[in-house]
């Protein structure tokens, strides 16, 4: 029986990819470099220290990895201040409702820095259905380490055979297994090229989750 989902973000709650690549992409061309959204798909589902750290090194820029996070991170945090940038994935707040209503605990679980998940989650008006909010800078490794997972089922009070992840990348993937939790892979339009093959289970769309066979 399960009693927690614990839900990656980016590309399973909020459909932020595009808007998200969007930025990084124009962040760099500020920086003098041309990068298309096929140079950063590796990077989908780690953390932003991580992701610079690599672009840093790849692209020889010049700033230090910490003004490449804390300038993008702004860009980005400024950039969905419009709301109109703040779209959900559909079907997932109807999942997250049932979910609620059928008393499974949930938290998200996102490699993201914890400023973007709660302006994000806040402006889709649902932190009231989360334990707790989580972010990649709370541990010391990013998925595809299972770090922000364990520390997610040691917050919840859960084991980890009582929990189930919902990813949609690569990295979020692998992330669970290490973990040792069912994971669902939810194959989006934007995230299409991302291997979930080694999920529990693949998903297009989340009416696809029969929920009598979670609870």
């Amino acid at each position: 029986m399960i009693k927690a989902v614990i839900f990656d973000m980016d590309g399973v709650i909020v459909d932020s990819e595009p808007e998200l690549v969007k930025v990084e992409i124009e962040y760099m061309k500020d920086n003098g470099v041309k990068i298309v959204k096929e140079d950063i798909d590796e990077f989908v589902g780690t953390n932003s220290y991580y992701m610079w750290g690599e672009l840093k090194e790849r692209y020889n820029l010049n700033k230090s990895v910490e003004d490449l996070v804390t300038e993008n991170r702004e860009k980005y945090l400024q950039h969905i201040q419009n709301s109109k940038n703040v779209k959900s994935v559909p079907g997932v707040i109807e999942l997250i409702k049932a979910l609620d209503e059928n008393g499974i605990k949930m938290v998200v679980a996102s490699s993201s820095p914890v400023s973007w998940i709660e302006k994000i989650i806040d402006t889709l008006d649902i932190r009231d259905y989360f334990q707790f909010l989580i972010s990649g800078d709370y541990v010391e490794n990013s998925k595809p380490d299972p770090d922000i997972f364990l520390f997610a089922l040691d917050k919840l009070g859960v084991d980890n055979k009582e929990a189930l992840v919902i990813e949609d990348s690569t990295n979020g993937v692998k992330a669970a297994i290490a973990a040792n939790i069912k994971v669902i892979g939810y194959k989006g339009d934007e995230t299409s090229n991302q291997d979930l093959s080694m999920a529990d289970k693949i998903i297009k769309s989340f009416d696809e989750i029969e929920l009598s066979k979670l609870i």
